[in-house]
């Protein structure tokens, strides 16, 4: 990890891919890359909302809803997070 409370655009990578078959295994996770979005391989938006609630709950930590709006790839996630550990 980048730090040990900030994971890198890669790691959360990992971690989308994971939270994504157990919640969603028809998505095409083998496709999934750091700068894929979202829209394009049709994962739903509720689908979304359930993976960063997970990955809000594993990194103990809660994204401001404005921040999330027009979210659509795992580095814009990852720099989210990045956003979020700076402030506190």
């Amino acid at each position: 990890m980048a730090t040990p409370d900030i994971p890198t655009a890669d790691e959360l990578l990992e971690l989308v891919v994971t939270m994504l078959g157990e919640i969603a295994p028809n998505v095409p996770t083998q496709d999934l890359k750091v700068e894929s979005s979202f829209t394009e391989l049709e994962i739903e938006s509720v689908t979304i909302v359930e993976v960063i609630a997970m990955i809000e709950e594993k990194l103990d930590l809660s994204l401001p809803d404005d921040e999330l709006t027009g979210l659509d790839t795992i580095r814009q996630l990852a720099e989210c997070v990045r956003r979020q550990r700076a402030d506190v």
